[in-house]
């Protein structure tokens, strides 16, 4: 039987310039009035949903 890390344990987070760019906002070419690409990049978690990324995903929101 193989055991693995439970996901709070602290060997499994990712260092915090690893998390610098959690949510990212681009404008597809040619540029659409109100389309915008949101990326959520956690891939470590399977972008599972935290604070931090849904405080940063409602700010990038909120800036477009």
């Amino acid at each position: 039987m193989t055991e693995t890390a439970s996901p709070t344990d602290p060997s499994r987070r990712a260092s915090a310039a690893a998390e610098a760019t959690l949510v990212r906002v681009e404008f597809p070419a040619p540029a659409q009035p109100g389309v915008a690409l949101v990326t959520l990049d956690r891939p470590a978690v399977l972008n599972a949903l935290n604070f931090d990324l849904v405080d940063r995903l409602a700010a990038a929101l909120e800036a477009l």
